[in-house]
């Protein structure tokens, strides 16, 4: 596959896609181990630590507590665990290996706890005299088209910007709560047990889940008590009320629990399905820019994740929202056939790296950091 790769396309790629931007460092603070978060420079820290304040006082589930802060980070408490996301996917390895209830129970009991926290948070901030005074639309425009534009100026595949900002204004208009990005990737628990550092391999760590399933203390692990959600620096931007459910049901690790298909377009409306372009864009995007461009990082940090699962959803929407006139024809749903069939393939060469020269590999994590 040839690669048109270019300084643009990865300043767009640092700047947009490139989550490891926000850097991250343990230290000791008071005796005890403390994670601080630098910022991004795309939002104010003030802002994000007055936000957590006025939240913790408004709902019953945990926040990692802040310990310390300047202008240029945020020091919380460590927790010493795993997050929703990693176990999510253990169980479901383990699950299709060998097809027992009880790994499903497990799942389903956390999936239920989160969506009880998703609904307490939506119901607070549904009403607008509760919304901090720096909410403003999610950029959601100019986020579909750096990511599509730069996979298509990456891989030389024609794409009408036009269609994108029809599901764009479609997005925006029902973008009335905050963003709270609920992703399991966005909640640890603070089971010491699985603690990533502590196995040298991947068939280590399903042992020993396999193991806490059988004893029955895993389950009695999955309680409120024992989770905690962390980053809510996207909660300035306002998004539709069903973004975080996509985020939170239809994601790769929880999709599983479904009883149904994760898409069942015939039932969607308009609204719906750009919901649902959205969010799994943003899903399958960056792990696919990752992929292409910084392949270190993606063998890390997405090393449980398939963006191709996503793109087989996002052909499916696009044929719909043909069917439902909002896109003109079926173009952008053969461009998501490309990047489908772009997943395949693994350049040889980090070409961010090579860029950017003193990024280190160890900046990246596939659990609580640091890997």
């Amino acid at each position: 596959m040839d690669l048109k790769v270019t300084n643009s396309i990865l300043e767009l790629y640092e700047k947009d896609l490139w989550k490891d931007a926000r850097k991250l460092k343990l230290i000791s603070y008071n005796g005890k181990t403390a994670i601080s978060r630098y910022s991004d420079q795309q939002g104010s820290i003030e802002d994000e630590v007055r936000f957590l304040k006025e939240i913790k006082d408004k709902v019953s589930f945990k926040i990692p507590k802040i310990l310390n802060h300047t202008n240029s980070y945020i020091t919380f408490e460590y927790i010493k665990g795993t997050r929703a996301f990693n176990l999510l996917a253990d169980l479901s390895e383990l699950y299709a290996s060998d097809p027992k209830g009880i790994y499903f129970v497990i799942a389903e009991k956390l999936i239920d706890i989160l969506s009880g926290d998703l609904k307490e948070f939506q119901e607070v901030y549904r009403d607008q005299k509760t919304r901090v005074s720096t909410t403003k639309p999610y950029p959601v425009q100019a986020k579909l088209r750096n990511l599509y534009g730069l996979l298509s100026s990456l891989l030389s595949i024609k794409l009408d910007i036009a269609d994108l900002d029809a599901i764009a204004a479609e997005y925006q208009i029902k973008s009335t709560i905050p963003f709270r990005d609920a992703t399991p990737k966005n909640v640890i628990l603070d089971i010491p047990v699985l603690y990533q550092k502590s196995f040298q391999n991947r068939e280590a760590r399903l042992h020993a889940v396999q193991k806490l399933v059988k004893s029955g203390e895993l389950e009695k692990k999955i309680d409120e008590e024992n989770i905690y959600h962390i980053d809510f620096s996207g909660c300035f931007f306002l998004c539709p009320e069903l973004d975080d459910w996509i985020a939170l049901k239809k994601h790769q690790s929880s999709s599983w629990l479904q009883n149904q298909q994760p898409f069942d377009g015939d039932q969607w409306t308009t609204s719906d399905l750009c919901t649902h372009f959205v969010r799994f864009s943003r899903f399958a995007g960056r792990k696919l820019a990752y992929r292409l461009l910084n392949g270190i990082g993606h063998k890390i940090r997405f090393a449980l994740d398939k963006e191709s699962y996503y793109f087989n959803l996002l052909e499916k929407i696009c044929n719909r929202l043909y069917d439902h006139n909002l896109i003109k024809d079926r173009a952008l749903s053969h461009f998501m056939v490309s990047l489908r069939e772009a997943t395949h393939y693994q350049p040889k060469e980090d070409f961010f790296h090579q860029w950017k020269q003193k990024t280190s590999d160890s900046i990246y994590y596939s659990d609580i950091f640091p890997n």
